[in-house]
């Protein structure tokens, strides 16, 4: 099963859309932004399966935002969110404002020690990592895709969803040894479980989307304190 992933933003009071562009583990411009409605029209709600909020900003920041989630609906689906959690207490301000999972980007937790905190208070967090061209990017660097998840799995977290920008990620050989690891990727890959792909219908036909060379989200990255 497909699941729906979008990057969303607050924008004068209302809600907006894009299709999720990645530069390495950060998000890049895309170069347009619709109404969310309009974005949801193209989606088939028929049968209930998770949708992916990555809120944009909320990465670019690198702080958790609230913008997004307070006003985020989704009818029929389950809210997956995807922001920056580095605390024990972005988890619980995330989902008092209505996640139904929270997608945590590892290279952005302060220390395992807080990632343990975050699986104490919560049995909904599904830890990612972005792939790179040596492997993913964790708590601590980067380390081999299979390493990280074994990592994962020995602190209790036995689904993981690793973002695969590059269509780089050897699906067969980490479905094989991690069946639960849930793949964002354009890419097909094998397994009947969770997959999170960009939304493919797209209303707006106006612009093509970005390549990997596109260029980073604004004109620095902002690093937490």
């Amino acid at each position: 099963m497909d699941s729906p992933a979008m990057f969303i933003r607050g924008s004068a009071g209302r809600l907006e859309a894009a299709r999720p562009v990645f530069r390495g583990c950060d998000p890049a411009r895309p170069p347009e932004w619709i109404p969310l409605d309009d974005a949801l029209s193209g989606i088939d709600r028929s049968v209930r399966r998770p949708f992916v909020a990555i809120d944009s900003d909320s990465l670019a920041l690198g702080a958790l935002g609230t913008e997004v989630m307070k006003n985020l609906k989704v009818r029929g689906m389950d809210i997956w969110l995807m922001a920056t959690v580095e605390t024990t207490d972005d988890v619980l301000d995330a989902f008092n404002m209505g996640a139904d999972k929270l997608m945590v980007p590892l290279d952005r937790v302060r220390s395992m020690k807080e990632l343990r905190d975050m699986n104490s208070v919560s049995d909904s967090i599904i830890p990612t990592m972005f792939s790179v061209s040596d492997g993913v990017r964790t708590i601590g660097g980067v380390k081999p895709v299979l390493e990280a998840l074994d990592e994962m799995a020995d602190e209790g977290f036995f689904r993981c969803c690793i973002v695969d920008p590059g269509d780089t990620v050897d699906w067969d050989a980490v479905l094989e040894e991690n069946p639960s690891a849930v793949p964002f990727t354009a890419a097909d890959v094998p397994g009947e479980g969770i997959r999170i792909k960009p939304a493919l219908r797209w209303p707006s036909r106006r612009q093509r989307w970005p390549s990997r060379t596109s260029p980073r989200w604004g004109t620095r990255r902002f690093r937490r304190r």
